[in-house]
């Protein structure tokens, strides 16, 4: 008898289709020449599966489903603590279990969707202040979440112009519906823990990179309400696209363009000479 790989180059030759699979496996799109057979296949070959043994069905299916079940992610998980990602994976193979495949994943995506709106909203504001040791410099003071945490009034402004009540704050994320709300309950009561007036606020901008309508809306109440109380208002580092929408909705002309910068070190020296008239017009000593 002629040896294994002889018999097969035989065959091969006389059935030269039986080399297409091998070559679509080859191509770029064989993960779409796949899902071609396999769509064709349950519309149009399931009845031919209708007497086969469901054992066999079963195995199929099993052998399919270990193949995606990966341990070691859990292991992995469960080494870095990563709890909620564990209780979305318990989550998702309980509720298909009880609920079915289509129920479970819609609960498992609502869940998702809830925890990641939970994260969003919360605000991740950072206070700064210059630096100790490079007066050009402007660094981190506090990075606050919840305002609530803090007991007592803290001085958040720059020590050398805390008399001058200078309140310098950075936000780290994309401002929409639900996030926008709890910033502006933060700057609120930053107002009221600071230990002096605020006279002044100047925001750094850089790290948002967009705003939706209903943020811009509450940030030109925001700045409209300090605006009323002579509250200087100073944005720094504004991104093209934020600033088109900030001209758009009527925040820079609350502004004014002469108070936008590049720098948070220009728009101190901008403060630097105009609080002190600012101050006095605004009656305090």
């Amino acid at each position: 008898p002629l040896p294994l790989q002889d018999r097969f180059s035989l065959l091969i030759q006389h059935h030269p289709l039986l080399l297409l699979p091998f070559l679509l496996a080859k191509l770029s799109f064989s993960s779409l020449v796949s899902a071609i057979i396999v769509f064709f296949s349950i519309m149009f070959l399931l009845p031919f599966f209708e007497y086969m043994p469901k054992v066999a069905l079963a195995a199929v299916i099993i052998n399919a489903a270990i193949g995606i079940f990966e341990f070691h992610e859990l292991i992995f998980l469960w080494n870095i603590r990563a709890y909620q990602d564990l209780f979305l994976f318990f989550l998702s193979f309980i509720s298909t279990n009880v609920l079915g495949v289509e129920g479970g994943i819609a609960l498992t995506i609502a869940v998702s969707l809830l925890l990641i709106v939970k994260h969003t909203s919360s605000p991740h504001v950072a206070i700064i202040q210059r630096s100790p040791s490079n007066p050009e410099h402007f660094e981190e003071a506090a990075i606050i979440r919840d305002i609530n945490l803090f007991q007592e009034k803290h001085d958040f402004y720059l020590e050398y112009m805390a008399e001058r009540g200078v309140l310098i704050a950075r936000i780290d994320e994309p401002l929409y519906f639900a996030n926008i709300g709890q910033i502006k309950e933060l700057f609120m009561k930053l107002e009221q823990r600071g230990t002096v007036p605020v006279h002044a606020v100047v925001l750094d901008a850089g790290n948002i990179p967009f705003v939706d309508p209903s943020a811009a809306a509450t940030l030109h109440e925001l700045f409209q309400e300090w605006k009323n109380r002579m509250i200087l208002i100073c944005l720094v580092k504004t991104r093209p696209p934020v600033v088109n929408l900030f001209i758009q909705c009527g925040i820079i002309d609350l502004v004014t363009p002469e108070r936008m910068f590049s720098e948070i070190k220009d728009a101190i020296h901008y403060l630097e000479q105009s609080i002190t008239d600012h101050v006095n017009q605004r009656g305090f000593p």
